[in-house]
């Protein structure tokens, strides 16, 4: 498989510019195949890296590099598992790896709650999650884009409650949001199949493997743009681009306990 994820390296640059992860210890929430795992680790003092879908979590430990396995403890949990069974003020950085979005509603806010416990009173949360709406499915061919076309008519739900849960643990004095920026990120392939194969299987956690096709797939989008690359004689690839939003939140000092009920009590 011919795939390309980021390799103008804007996530990591992102992640990097909101965080100091260098001698921290990390808590990753959802850190599927260990994609973006593999881009800090080597940094951290340890970093423990939690994600619920066996396959994904199975992918990630196959393919942990040797280098930094010494700092990565890889765990198959639900977040909310994990709170439970795990001591206060433990990490100093928290990363919702694109995953927060892909909670129920309702666990949302509480697990914001939690990850505010599990965090070092000078700790910092970094969410990462998709811009609603920004996806498109585009060809490139010598370094421009010769089409463009939206890959998705979905309105974002999940990105959306994700974005109100922020909202409400600020609003509530849970935590500081501090910062907030977007970022593009694009995923290449050499044909559309392959494209489809890897999308597939990076988002099958976040469906869990329920086979319902995209709005893409059922829209013929994928069999245009597939007959564009054929038909062009010059070297063309695939790409996945959306927007994506970073932000940085750090805990404020006073216990839940002593806060107004969350949404979901």
């Amino acid at each position: 498989m011919t795939i390309r994820v980021d390799p103008e390296q804007n996530e990591t640059h992102a992640l990097f510019g909101f965080a100091d992860l260098d001698r921290r210890r990390v808590l990753e929430i959802g850190c599927g195949d260990g994609r973006l795992t593999w881009l800090y680790a080597d940094r951290v003092a340890h970093v423990t890296a939690i994600e619920p879908f066996a396959p994904a979590l199975a992918r990630a430990e196959r393919n942990l590099p040797r280098e930094i396995a010494s700092r990565v403890t890889m765990r198959q949990f639900t977040f909310d598992e994990f709170a439970a069974a795990s001591a206060a003020s433990t990490f100093d950085v928290a990363i919702f790896s694109w995953s927060l979005c892909c909670m129920e509603p309702d666990e949302q806010v509480p697990a914001l709650e939690q990850v505010h416990t599990l965090l070092a009173p000078d700790g910092v949360l970094i969410d990462i999650h998709p811009v609603p709406s920004t996806a498109t499915v585009e060809v490139h061919r010598g370094g421009q884009v010769v089409f463009a076309e939206p890959a998705s008519t979905s309105d974002g739900e999940g990105e959306l409650q994700a974005e109100e849960a922020l909202a409400h643990v600020v609003a509530r004095g849970v935590f500081d949001a501090e910062r907030r920026a977007e970022f593009d990120m694009r995923v290449y392939a050499s044909c559309t199949s392959e494209l489809r194969d890897f999308l597939a299987e990076a988002d099958a956690h976040a469906t869990q493997a329920t086979g319902e096709k995209s709005d893409a797939d059922e829209s013929g989008l994928y069999e245009r743009v597939q007959h564009i690359i054929a038909a062009d004689e010059a070297e063309t690839e695939v790409a996945y681009h959306e927007r994506a939003r970073i932000t940085r939140l750090r805990p404020l000092a006073h216990s839940v306990a002593q806060r107004p009920p969350s949404r979901a009590e």
